[in-house]
């Protein structure tokens, strides 16, 4: 076994890893000791949740609260911070606890994990990394208490406290405030303190970590590098994004903006431009919402958080330098150049295919569901492009569905997760020892 993990390539490693953790989640939430009825779980569903909580995706077909008992949850709240960090840093942690010496293959572990391009530094950034995690998730959890612990007593309010801001910042939308009415944290729509806490740890969380430690170091504008600096910008730009299109689509509909005050309408509006970001926290029922709203924020959970981050989709610097490429090359033909900083070729194509992976995965992930479900088009869309980005929001069709489609959504909850481009490649990759160089020839394009 052992020469086997060893001839993993990193990549591979990770994947499997995710793999590992699922398998045995789906274990502990078949006891019956993890639910409430005291019965085995039906294996679909506890591989379903499993596989959501260990992607941080946040879609279930049982409602967490109300189904699961106090170790259930406990199962889903530890799945989730291993999904949320990576099975790498817990076990590097725990070596460097113990004084176990960090190998080299290790550390490869470790950058491929972080998407980082050199291995020095890893272990500094795994403990700067649990650090900061630390830190936030015990604010959230402070400022969370502060409406939690009169709302539902002391030691209900810190458990409550805890599960929802570690589940905020791991961007995986799980909550336990339902009884069995799969209500996400609508309750606290008009609620400031609840809503742009949750909101706050979504956006921490979806930044990346390797952008919270560049500003951490660093803190000014000028020195912070260029994928923070692209980072910032472009979350930036989608939240203005989504709060305008939210705002305006569902401002006068009765089935959301429409009861609330001004303020809460605002608020509102802010917070779904916040959550399609691959949270999965709803204020509102996206039910109830209208089809454009469903539209543009299936755009914004494909898009979804930025690298190294605990949430999933295409990621933000990838449309971004999708965006600036086709902008430069409408312009002048030449390589696309942000914040005086010229895109690389290599970083170029790694965007457009995994754009076109993530195009795939969803076109045939949402043809076989359709197949094996009576819901409309947009319905399923939003619910493929919901697991691919590893969002968990939905129109409410999760728990009716089939087993099969249960299945293709954990497969693409998966992929979402781990990423296309790098599943593709530690499953089909071969590396030419050869290095031909085959004659080049142009083909028409367009």
């Amino acid at each position: 076994m052992r020469r086997f993990i060893q001839k993993l390539s990193p990549t591979q490693f990770v994947v499997m890893s995710f793999a590992v953790v699922i398998f045995f989640g789906t274990i502990l939430l078949c006891l019956p000791i993890s639910n409430t009825q005291g019965k085995v779980m039906s294996v679909i569903d506890a591989l379903f949740t499993a596989t959501s909580a260990v992607c941080v995706t946040g879609l279930v077909t049982v409602e967490t609260g109300s189904f699961y008992s106090i170790f259930g949850q406990s199962i889903v709240l530890i799945l989730i911070q291993i999904g949320g960090l990576g099975l790498m840093t817990f076990t590097t942690l725990m070596f460097v606890v113990i004084g176990r010496r960090i190998s080299l293959r290790d550390r490869m572990l470790i950058a491929e994990q972080f998407n980082q391009n050199q291995l020095s530094g890893a272990i500094k950034l795994v403990i700067s990394i649990a650090s900061l995690t630390g830190l936030i998730e015990f604010l959230g959890a402070v400022l969370l208490s502060i409406r939690f612990i009169p709302q539902f007593g002391l030691m209900k309010g810190i458990w409550f406290s805890v599960f929802h801001s570690i589940s905020a910042f791991c961007n995986a939308g799980f909550d336990i405030l339902g009884k069995g009415e799969f209500q996400s944290i609508i309750a606290y729509v008009e609620d400031p303190l609840v809503t742009l806490t949750i909101g706050g740890l979504i956006l921490f969380g979806g930044l990346g970590f390797t952008v919270i430690k560049d500003v951490w170091t660093k803190r000014r504008w000028k020195k912070l590098t260029l994928h923070s600096k692209v980072v910032f910008a472009t979350t930036a730009g989608l939240l203005v994004f989504g709060f305008i299109c939210f705002a305006l689509f569902e401002w006068k509909n009765p089935g959301t903006l429409q009861p609330l005050s001004l303020s809460g309408k605002l608020l509102a509006s802010f917070f779904q431009s916040i959550t399609p970001r691959t949270a999965g926290y709803a204020t509102i029922n996206f039910g109830m919402v209208e089809p454009e709203t469903n539209l543009i924020t299936t755009l914004l959970m494909f898009i979804g958080a930025s690298p190294s981050s605990t949430g999933g989709g295409i990621k933000t610097t990838t449309i971004a330098t999708v965006i600036f490429m086709l902008l430069f090359m409408i312009r002048t033909g030449n390589d696309p150049i942000i914040f005086n900083r010229r895109i690389s070729r290599e970083s170029m194509d790694k965007a457009v295919y995994i754009i076109l992976i993530g195009v795939v995965v969803v076109s045939i992930s949402t043809t076989l569901v359709l197949v094996a479900e009576p819901y409309s088009l947009h319905q399923v869309l939003f619910e493929v492009v919901s697991a691919f980005g590893t969002v968990g929001l939905t129109t409410g069709i999760t728990p009716t569905l089939t087993s099969f489609s249960k299945a293709v959504l954990i497969i693409t909850m998966f992929i979402g997760r781990v990423g296309g481009l790098s599943l593709l490649l530690s499953l089909f990759r071969k590396y030419d020892t050869h290095n031909v160089q085959w004659p080049e020839e142009n083909i028409l394009i367009g």
